[in-house]
């Protein structure tokens, strides 16, 4: 999204206590007043059209959650004193114009209901209401997306954002949970101008997007990096917004100029699911049986802001290619709840909706965030957004928790490697038998040389797979990682970052962590 919702994703600084707010209740019960227009999620569509990957049995329909948020004026719009014209009842979850707007502008009255609606700046009410629930559910399997949505400038802020606080609720969960280990890995991208761009390997050129059944529609080739603490995923984070599209427009002085999706992939097994081989020989190497692993993906989607025509000539030229794809967004949300008979939805028309394809068809549990300015201003860019929020409300998804076989699980192969490393171990050690050295220290002068070679090359050998099984063990993470004060956990030293996807088949991390 533009700078002002970048912000709101993005920004990392230590949160603030959040401020109280009325209670929630259920808009089911209200009735809608006869002379407003009203758009409201009683209507849902389901879709899976495109092909998932192997899932178990355990998988739920719901819609796609919504939350709507007016901020604050800001100082521009103060200073000019541009009038506020929306409205916000946090117990109905009701967006709406000013009654007294309407009578003297003689506008028939609006009203907008979602998951949840408020005012404010407080990013820990926004994470809380229209986040978590997803994050959680991308920890327990099932794939997850988080998208901004609003005009340029409406959602500024200077708090902590949703990528943190999801970063951080990512960590906690793994910290609470007793039964099993984790592995994660995250890679961040861009669309400018319909290309996609490697934000954490900008150099890598001719990205491309691919789709086959095991995965769906994925980026390749994409960096992704192994990551064991929240400072080092903020690390990488901030590594990729330096990197990212900036300019600024006519209404805000540092807006982004593209789309970008950081995505966490996350592969969790039970704890006591130890490899095993079998003992029949297998071409590709050791075959691994026991349990299988949980493997989710947590999108975390960032739109630049949808805004009006630009006074520069290069911001005109990005502004069209950011309302194509915007405008393409909202053609697949309307053919996705307008067609449920499983008609020809657009996907392909633009980069943005090809690589959301798996998140808005069919196996992802989804929250959209729409921001919107308060101003008399932007009332029209507001209602656009809000009409696009109860359509997109009206699309339902169903999720299900995807597992793969031992043999194709990197977490399990990680484990395997370790134990392989360890039997080598043991047949390097050197024998310090007495009669073995006495007979030795009798043999000719070249043989004792030849020996003493061997027995040096034998001695770097086990150093070497000592140094690895050191090196692999000290990258699994248990409860004692995580004692002591918070910060030292999280400003734990990682020992390897890889630099790319070609390095050592990722070198992957497992994150086992148990709490008694």
């Amino acid at each position: 999204m533009a700078s002002a919702i970048k912000r709101t994703f993005s920004r990392a600084k230590s949160p603030q206590p959040p401020k109280a707010i009325p209670a929630i209740g259920s808009i089911l019960n209200t009735p809608s007043p006869p002379s407003t227009i009203s758009e409201t999620p009683n209507q849902s569509v389901s879709n899976s059209n495109s092909p998932s990957p192997a899932t178990n049995q355990s998988s739920t329909r719901q819609n796609v959650k919504v939350v709507v948020r007016v901020r604050p004026s800001n100082a521009v719009e103060m200073t000019r004193g541009d009038t506020e014209v929306w409205e916000v009842k946090n117990d109905l979850r009701r967006v709406g114009l000013q009654a007294d707007y309407c009578e003297r502008h003689r506008k028939q009255m609006a009203e907008y209901f979602f998951d949840e609606a408020f005012t404010g700046s407080d990013n820990k009410i926004l994470f809380e209401k229209g986040v978590r629930d997803t994050i959680r559910s991308t920890m327990e399997g099932y794939n997850g997306t988080v998208f901004a949505y609003g005009q340029t400038s409406s959602g500024t802020n200077s708090q902590p954002g949703v990528i943190p606080q999801a970063v951080d609720c990512v960590f906690d969960y793994i910290k609470e949970c007793q039964e099993k280990e984790f592995l994660l890995r995250v890679s961040y991208m861009e669309i400018y101008n319909e290309t996609v761009r490697d934000l954490l390997s900008p150099e890598t050129e001719d990205l491309r997007i691919h789709e086959d059944k095991r995965r769906g529609v994925y980026v390749s080739p994409l960096k992704e990096v192994v990551v064991s603490t929240p400072r080092q995923v903020l690390k990488e984070i901030m590594k990729g917004e330096a990197n990212r599209h900036m300019s600024a427009t006519d209404w805000n002085e540092r807006s982004s100029r593209s789309h970008t999706i950081f995505q966490m992939v996350i592969e969790s097994t039970a704890k006591n699911s130890s490899p095993s081989t079998s003992h029949r020989y297998h071409p590709a190497g050791p075959k691994m049986s026991g349990a299988s692993v949980s493997l989710s993906v947590l999108n975390l989607i960032d739109l630049a802001g949808s805004e009006k025509a630009t006074t520069s000539i290069d911001r005109r030229k990005e502004g069209a290619y950011i309302n194509k794809s915007l405008l393409t967004l909202g053609t697949v949300i309307s053919k996705l709840t307008e067609n449920s008979s499983g008609g020809h939805i657009p996907f392909r028309d633009s980069k943005l909706t090809r690589i959301l394809q798996n998140s808005l068809s069919g196996n992802a549990r989804v929250s959209v965030i729409c921001t919107i300015s308060p101003s008399v201003i932007n009332i029209e860019e507001s209602q656009n957004t809000l009409k696009f929020a109860a359509r997109v409300k009206k699309v339902v998804t169903k999720a299900h928790t995807n597992a793969v076989m031992d043999d194709k699980a990197l977490l399990q192969k990680y484990r395997l490697e370790i134990e392989e490393l360890k039997t080598k171990l043991e047949s390097t050690n050197i024998s310090n038998d007495k009669e073995k050295e006495a007979e030795l220290s009798q043999m000719l002068a070249q043989e004792k040389a030849k020996h003493e070679e061997q027995m040096m090359e034998a001695q770097l050998v086990r150093t070497a797979l000592k140094e690895r099984i050191d090196h692999l063990t000290k990258l699994i993470l248990n409860n004692s990682s995580f004692s002591g004060s918070p910060a030292n956990a999280l400003g734990r030293k990682v020992l390897v970052e890889p630099s790319g996807v070609d390095q050592v088949s990722y070198i992957y991390i497992i994150i086992s962590i148990c709490f008694i």
